[in-house]
């Protein structure tokens, strides 16, 4: 049984309300219970108002926790009413898809199915302020839900689940598409837990049921995306910094990310004085396995005559793999801070400019038209305090 006792009414012997627990666990879902909520805590709080901080100083603890829950119950309500008009709004875009003017009139020969998403999608993006893009997605999430995936929806509708959970069950099952059967056989094992889990949980389990419902087209599917692997030339950043993107197979991005971070920690691990972060730490192991190649010409093993795994850097356009970076004489020796300007990426500052020029190759360019240009001496030697500096760092 469930006790509260309400100092608040007026009645004599100060009565107490027992209600079973299952009253409570059978009580109504959705906007009843948030207006419920309202009536509750307006009776018992008439005579003890809420300051800023929360509950009145004289509110008993025991009912403090009973607001708490409450509010707690009202943002579960508020949140189960959002899923059923997001599950409304889906069901109305799709009837919208479906009309003659947006799904095309056969006199026309406008039968594909795609003329009334984007049909319906010009509107949805002029009424809900959305990118032509990001409109043609949600007419065309709406349809499928609608079509092939109306448990989903009833379970959306039914505030069971919330509009990002519907969303991964349609994006993670549409490999399915093909097969209606398998395709709701794994919809309808999903909804049955997927209250309980969070949308990254969700999204595996998917991931995993798939998979096990039709392994054969799961391998071919990797097949052909193994085919797009791929590293991104640097994409230059604020401050100085570059990002890179890689895209591999799982086994090897597992590969390459345990021995970076195993690098990393054995690192930190020898030195307690190093201050670095764990990630940082991995960014200085990654940067290193670049530059130790363009030193040694070889990329792998640490020994040239590995035939393993090394690889022999290769040249380009005849010349043997480098990174340039054009920065003027002065700023090396410090006499000033000019900007300097690394190739494929940009401007950087003095400061990187003389770290990436160390112990490299350089090479006079003289800008002056009546001069041209002049021979390629070896560096001359710079001060300590100064910085030394490179123009070019190559094997």
């Amino acid at each position: 049984m469930f006790e509260q006792r309400l100092d608040q009414l007026p009645a004599a012997g100060r009565p107490v309300v027992r209600v079973p627990f299952a009253a409570l666990a059978a009580r109504p879902r959705g906007v009843e219970v948030a207006l419920q909520v309202g009536q509750l805590i307006t009776l018992l709080t008439d005579d003890h108002p809420a300051t800023a901080d929360g509950p009145g100083t004289d509110v008993p603890p025991d009912e403090a926790v009973r607001v708490e829950r409450d509010l707690v119950d009202e943002i579960g309500a508020a949140e189960r009413m959002k899923a059923r008009t997001e599950a409304a709004q889906i069901s109305a875009i799709a009837e919208l898809a479906g009309r003659p003017m947006f799904a095309g009139c056969a006199e026309h020969g406008h039968d594909d199915p795609a003329h009334g998403v984007r049909g319906a999608a010009s509107v949805v993006s002029a009424e809900l302020r959305l990118s032509p893009a990001a409109a043609v997605a949600r007419v065309a999430l709406a349809c499928e839900l609608v079509a092939e995936l109306p448990a989903t929806l009833a379970e959306l509708s039914a505030g069971g689940i919330d509009g990002y959970r519907a969303r991964v069950i349609a994006e993670q099952t549409r490999p399915l598409a093909g097969a209606p059967g398998l395709r709701r056989s794994v919809e309808a094992t999903m909804l049955a837990t997927a209250h309980r889990k969070t949308a990254t949980q969700l999204r595996a389990a998917v991931t995993k049921a798939v998979i096990a419902a039709d392994p054969a087209n799961a391998q071919q599917r990797h097949r052909r995306a193994r085919a797009g692997r791929f590293v991104s030339a640097p994409c230059p950043e604020p401050d100085g910094m570059a990002s890179l993107l890689l895209r591999m197979p799982a086994e090897d991005a597992a590969a390459f990310w345990t021995a970076i971070d195993a690098a990393a920690r054995r690192q930190q691990n020898a030195d307690p004085g190093d201050k670095r972060t764990l990630d940082q730490a991995r960014a200085d192991v990654l940067a290193g396995l670049g530059w130790s190649a363009l030193t040694a010409g070889h990329l792998g093993c640490c020994h040239p005559d590995c035939s393993h795994i090394n690889s022999r850097l290769g040249a380009r356009r005849g010349k043997a793999a480098c990174v340039n970076v054009t920065v003027a004489y002065t700023t090396l020796i410090g006499a000033d801070d000019q900007p300097a300007h690394l190739h494929g990426h940009g401007p950087i500052t003095a400061e990187a400019a003389r770290r990436i020029a160390a112990h490299g190759v350089w090479r006079r360019i003289l800008t002056d038209p009546a001069l041209g240009c002049g021979p390629r001496p070896r560096p001359p030697a710079v001060p300590a305090a100064a910085g030394a500096g490179r123009a070019r760092h190559r094997p």
